[in-house]
């Protein structure tokens, strides 16, 4: 059994006492200007369980969208919170949610003078995926010299299938323009997920990437607004007899980003062999500087042991606040077409 709480709160904007948010809710402050909606569904053995005790920030129009048990959360529930998490420090456990969306990767090599028949497609891609399934978190193009990159989000295998269907002519164009050999396919999310995906994608050589089960998910933009966030993706060669090492780190990282910078969208690492793949995204280039200040301190224990190649996708102005200021001299920018968007 588990419990679910929504409420909202709207509260004058005087300060009140600090009280525990369980305490304010049951009525012990009673604000005179606070109305308040409550709705519980589905028993749980314990009510006071699904809050975290922490001290009640100052009252102002204070919302939660979600109070949850501990535990995983299911594919289909990736919220919506603030992507400012600013002074939510002592709370920060109840605004963060397991993320387990998959993420489809495919990496096109577009043969000399055909980048423009490529990119004639891309508006029949957005108008199908818009149309299509409502699992699809966010959706767009990136390029690099003769490199195209779509970066693509779904919460769960079946969303990822059902895309497929629906950008299947399209898709189907722009496999015949690359040729053979001409796609280059990752898939990163939970090892349940992939394990749905290996019939379909198996056949082009995709190369599966599992989570540890410990990614996180922050948030993200409006529904329906212009995609412009920023992604960092470090691919990890680790050493050989090196991985046990190198797994222990993870958790550091893990801790230094949900107590870092409030502009981080999602994180978390996937494995495939003795490679390790950081997805991580960013409302802006700023957030992502904000993130790798975070971890500077993380940088020689992983590096030591494991090389590292690393790309970063975004929009071309973000891209370029990141130049020099990376923490590996060579690394791939893919500038993300004016059509991306949040689905």
């Amino acid at each position: 059994t588990a419990l679910y709480l929504v409420a909202n709160f709207e509260c004058s904007p005087s300060p009140q006492p600090k009280e525990s948010f369980v305490a304010w809710v049951f009525g012990s402050m009673s604000p005179s200007t606070a109305s308040f909606t409550l709705f519980c569904c589905l028993a749980a053995p314990a009510l006071i369980s699904g809050f975290a005790l922490c001290p009640l920030a100052p009252l102002g129009a204070l919302r939660t969208s979600l109070l949850r048990p501990h535990g995983a959360l299911r594919a289909t529930q990736l919220p919506s919170v603030p992507k400012r998490r600013a002074g939510l420090s002592s709370c920060n456990p109840q605004m963060v949610a397991q993320d387990t969306h998959v993420q489809i990767a495919p990496y096109f090599t577009v043969p000399e003078g055909k980048m423009g028949e490529m990119k004639a497609l891309w508006s029949t891609f957005y108008e199908k995926t818009k149309a299509g399934t409502d699992s699809c978190l966010y959706y767009g193009f990136m390029e690099s010299g003769n490199k195209v990159f779509c970066r693509e989000g779904y919460k769960d295998a079946a969303g990822c299938l059902a895309h497929l269907g629906d950008v299947d002519e399209p898709l189907k164009k722009t496999l015949e323009i690359v040729g053979e050999g001409g796609l280059d396919l990752y898939v990163y999310g939970p090892q349940s997920e992939l394990d749905k995906l290996q019939e379909a994608l198996g056949p082009l050589g995709t190369k599966f990437f599992a989570g540890d089960g410990s990614a996180l998910w922050f948030g993200r933009e409006e529904k329906g607004s212009k995609d412009s966030h920023v992604t960092i993706c470090p691919t990890f060669t680790v050493n050989e007899g090196k991985m046990e090492e190198f797994q222990a780190v993870l958790p550091k990282f893990y801790d230094v980003t949900k107590k870092g910078t409030d502009q981080c969208l999602y994180y978390g690492f996937f494995q495939s062999g003795n490679k390790v793949f950081c997805r991580e995204g960013y409302t802006s280039a700023a957030g992502a500087l904000a993130h790798l200040d975070d971890v500077k301190d993380l940088f020689g224990p992983t590096l030591a042991i494991a090389t590292a190649d690393l790309a970063v996708m975004g929009p071309a102005a973000e891209l370029e606040k990141l130049q020099e200021k990376m923490p590996l001299d060579a690394w791939t920018h893919y500038t993300m077409d004016e059509g991306s968007f949040w689905k």
